[in-house]
């Protein structure tokens, strides 16, 4: 079985850390569907679940053209008051007749694409996350999981409880990732995490067992710290090569402490099952090590701070 998904994050834009009633009231997107809140070990409210009909190519290394309908499921979440995800994905799989069905079975099926013809998930997968060998870009009639994942996010960051002035810039990061479930007994659980170009990262992972929800959860969990590593190494990395006067440099190091260093918490969210992999996963990338160096380069930089300015007080 293959799942394809899409994890866009974000810095929530508002003056101030979002309470979780408040974000209750932003992520309250589907009438009549409960927004679920946790506060333990970190605050995280998510949306209800909603679904995008699709009917397009899927995508392919090899160009060759095979059409998928089905449906989308999304949701949107917001962390630590502070951080916005927009999550989607779906599932492929063969289907059991060559025609299109009414759009009412695709809807009682949520969250699973059939592929009208055979397919080749190794070339799906190349063609999702790389967009194939020689091809600088996928066609604009294939999947595009990265479009309702923006819209999603776009649509919760132009909400009117929203002030729009949040206190540091941070672009946004965009992961697209792929699940391969191998039931092999000899397989083991494996993924690839690779930084692309700009704001882009893919993940590619193997299981030898189905565990959907498990591995999706993993995935949002990995683009959340990647983005609190990319904007804070960003802003260190900004102020380490830069003359800033002294004013500036205490004031943007103190927005990252104030905003952001409490928010770190890899694995907070990822199940038991996922939780070998997931440690991998930030060995892999170095996430952990990055962090570390960052906050304690801040914590030197601010004592310093402090220190010369109790000195010109003397």
């Amino acid at each position: 079985m293959l799942t394809l998904g899409a994890v866009h994050t974000g810095l929530v834009q508002h003056s101030g850390a979002l309470p979780v009633g408040r974000a209750a009231e932003l992520l309250d997107l589907v009438e009549g569907a409960a927004v679920v809140s946790v506060r333990r070990p970190m605050a995280c409210t998510t949306s209800p679940e909603m679904l995008t009909g699709v009917d397009c190519d899927a995508p392919s290394s090899t160009g060759r053209r095979v059409r998928v309908v089905g449906t989308i499921i999304g949701r949107v979440s917001v962390t630590g008051g502070r951080i916005a995800q927009s999550s989607v994905d779906t599932r492929l799989q063969r289907a059991a007749i060559s025609t299109r069905l009414p759009w009412q079975i695709y809807l009682g099926r949520p969250g699973q694409l059939d592929a009208i013809g055979k397919v080749s998930a190794p070339a799906v997968v190349d063609g999702y996350l790389r967009g194939g060998a020689g091809r600088s870009e996928v066609p604009h009639t294939s999947l595009d999981l990265d479009a309702v994942a923006m819209q999603l996010l776009d649509r919760v960051q132009r909400g009117d409880l929203l002030d729009r002035r949040p206190p540091l810039r941070a672009p946004r990061t965009t992961l697209r990732w792929s699940i391969m479930v191998d039931d092999r007994s000899s397989v083991d659980d494996r993924a690839s995490f690779t930084v692309g170009a700009g704001q882009a990262r893919t993940l590619e992972v193997t299981l030898g067992r189905h565990d959907p929800t498990a591995a999706r959860l993993l995935c949002e969990d990995l683009a959340l710290h990647d983005w609190l590593v990319t904007t804070v190494s960003s802003v260190v990395d900004d102020l380490a090569a830069t003359s800033w006067p002294p004013p500036v440099r205490v004031h943007r190091l103190n927005l990252l402490v104030e905003h952001l260093t409490r928010l770190w918490m890899p694995g907070a969210r990822v199940p038991g099952s996922m939780s070998a992999l997931a440690q991998e996963l930030d060995r892999q990338a170095g996430l952990t090590r990055q962090w570390t160096a960052c906050v304690q380069w801040i914590r030197d930089q601010l004592a310093a701070a402090t220190a010369v300015q109790s000195l010109t007080k003397m």
